[in-house]
């Protein structure tokens, strides 16, 4: 003879609660790895080019921006300070 969907539940045993509160630990677990792996992905195949595009066009423009091509009477050797210094004084 089956249940009845009108009588009540019975309680959970405490072996059927810890077995519901593992699985559910494991279903957040699980989630949790499906975003590190989705977020991981994000970050190698779209963050990351573009983070290493901008630090070669940064590079240009550093190597670019270097005194010492512009001036070629101020010491490249020298500290930044001493560099500003020595290009505000001219």
């Amino acid at each position: 003879m089956s249940r009845s969907s009108t009588s009540t539940a019975r309680p959970l045993s405490l072996t059927e609660e810890l077995e519901k509160l593992e699985q559910s630990i494991t279903l957040t677990l699980q989630e949790i790895d499906h975003n590190f792996s989705r977020a991981h992905r994000i970050v190698t195949s779209s963050i990351l080019p573009i983070v290493e595009q901008y630090a070669e066009h940064s590079n240009a423009v550093w190597e670019g921006s270097k005194v010492g091509r512009f001036c070629p009477h101020v010491d490249v050797q020298a500290d930044s300070f001493a560099v500003l210094e020595t290009i505000l004084r001219s």
